[in-house]
């Protein structure tokens, strides 16, 4: 059992698991999958611990991502980037900048892991501007026989559309290919306007 135990951030949600690992690879991630199969031990990806629900409380096995993150690839043209999927939102801004590419929705909570924020399907901003989830061109997805997915909508598109948004229900994501925009600066407003003038505005 792991000594500290797993908690979520606000201590809302905690849990003993058997063990917490943190895999260096997709391989050993892969291999980690397989293990615990064959010893019929659960296994729940964490992410940074945000959500609210007990999407990861388990006695099995919890397995963090924070190894496999980071800007693998990006391709400029496509404007198109691979990333690990345990990446904090947060720490995406700056490689990606450095490459004049952004996403093309920032929220103003960034402390979530990239496959945690797709996975828990976070909002978007209004009707022009989705969540993340809608941003994937592709991902790589170990199955929970330990199969690793190169999944878009060319390879396994069924799978591709449900792991988008899935809790982590079809498989831990290694890897996500975000489509993205070009690099710009974002001005913050903040305003407060009555509830009634809102509501007249709402299509807006």
């Amino acid at each position: 059992m792991a000594e500290s135990g797993w908690r979520n951030w606000s201590g809302t949600v905690r849990c003993a698991p058997r063990r917490i690992e943190a895999p260096a690879s997709e391989a050993a991630l892969a291999e980690l999958v397989r293990d615990a199969a064959r010893r019929g031990d659960a296994v729940r990806p964490a992410g940074s611990g945000h959500s609210h629900t007990a999407l990861v409380e388990s006695p099995g096995v919890i397995v963090s991502l924070d190894a496999l993150s980071g800007v693998h690839e990006h391709d400029g043209d496509a404007r198109t980037a691979r990333i690990g999927a345990g990446s904090l939102l947060s720490s995406l801004g700056e490689p990606l900048r450095a490459r004049g590419l952004a996403l093309q929705n920032m929220g103003d909570v960034d402390v979530q892991t990239l496959a945690g924020a797709v996975s828990t399907g976070t909002h978007g901003t209004g009707r022009r501007l989705g969540g993340l989830a809608t941003r994937i061109a592709a991902l790589r997805l170990v199955t929970a026989s330990g199969e690793i997915l190169a999944c878009s909508r060319e390879q396994h598109a069924e799978t591709f559309d449900a792991a988008r948004v899935s809790l982590g229900a079809l498989g831990i994501a290694s890897e996500i290919t975000l489509a993205l925009v070009p690099a710009y600066r974002l001005h913050e407003r903040i305003t407060r306007v009555p509830v009634d003038e809102t509501l007249t505005r709402f299509d807006a």
